[in-house]
């Protein structure tokens, strides 16, 4: 299968890519943003194909590209995925999240491109039921908002012009080639470093984590022939957990590989823009996408701890493994 696979050096985008490189799928990677730190270094040393350089909000370019390489399909992972960043810029959080998606349908509405795959995420839930079957959402914050939208977009061009269009709702994605500011990522830092570590509604927001893995197993599933949903597919672990177990896990992890140092930790109150719980139902992945998560969050835990004391700057006086 030719696919397209937009945001290639981003954190799902890149496992994604890699994968369909390896399942012997032609894969054209795209992105716009090699400059940032952790963007640069998995372009480097973890992308197997590297991505041309394309502005998505630039329409042109990226209608030439589609009509000229007929693809069989097209992976969206491009956007801004910062629920921070997204509260301090509505306006970027929009146009990355819905004026690129809506250009992205376009193309493939003119060049006849009917399978398109669209990263949404948990967040459009905000405090309500974790279900495809909860027909209301409200987010709680304006990523969520966005990701609502950009569903609704999907909806439309599936009706209006046949494109079959998948929104997988990730939940809370973790592992290795994350972003720094993720939780797992933070907290990590924080406690090989002897940082003070933050942890907001004081520890007792509860998420459900999902192995970076098993997030691509489950794409991967979409990849087959026969799949031609549209819709929307939960992607997640299924299990919910505090933050605040988290921490305590990767302090025993970090203990046991003699690299943890004492850290303070911050009990803040809550952000108000942060929903308190999720948890993810897994009906339509078992029956959709035929698949359920590998990964406990210990064992995720443990294999993430491995990949940053192997690739990141950690203290002199601590041994790497």
């Amino acid at each position: 299968m030719k696919v397209l696979v937009t945001g290639a050096a981003g954190f799902i985008g890149s496992h994604v890519t890699n994968a369909m490189h390896e399942a012997g799928h032609d894969v054209y990677p795209i992105d716009n943003n090699f400059v940032e730190n952790i963007s640069y270094q998995r372009l480097r040393e973890f992308l197997k194909v590297k991505p041309l350089l394309i502005d998505l909000l630039d329409y042109g370019d990226l209608h030439t590209l589609c009509m000229e390489e007929e693809f069989d399909a097209v992976y969206h992972f491009a956007g801004l995925g910062s629920v921070k960043e997204s509260e301090e810029d509505p306006g970027f959080c929009c146009q990355s999240n819905i004026e690129i998606f809506a250009n992205v349908l376009q193309a493939c509405r003119h060049a006849g491109i009917k399978k398109v795959i669209h990263a949404s995420s948990s967040s459009v839930y905000g405090d309500g039921m974790c279900s495809e079957y909860y027909e209301n959402p409200t987010p709680v914050n304006v990523y969520g908002a966005a990701k609502k939208a950009a569903e609704v977009m999907a909806e439309v061009f599936c009706n209006e012009y046949n494109i079959n269009v998948t929104s997988l709702r990730f939940f809370t994605v973790y592992g290795p080639w994350g972003r720094p500011d993720m939780a797992i990522w933070k907290f990590t830092e924080s406690l090989v470093n002897g940082e003070t570590l933050s942890l907001y509604n004081e520890g007792k927001y509860k998420r459900d984590f999902v192995y970076v893995d098993d997030v691509v197993s489950a794409v991967m599933r979409t990849a087959d022939p026969s799949f031609d949903t549209s819709g929307i597919i939960n992607v997640g672990s299924g299990k919910s957990v505090s933050l605040t177990y988290v921490v305590q896990k990767l302090v025993e992890i970090l203990t046991h590989r003699k690299v943890y140092t004492q850290s303070a930790i911050d009990y803040l109150p809550s952000t108000g823009i942060d929903p308190e719980s999720t948890q993810a139902d897994l009906s339509e992945m078992v029956r959709l996408l035929k698949c359920l998560p590998h990964y406990s969050i210990e064992a995720g835990l443990e294999r993430f701890v491995d990949w940053y004391l192997k690739t990141q700057k950690i203290p002199s006086g601590h041994r790497r493994i």
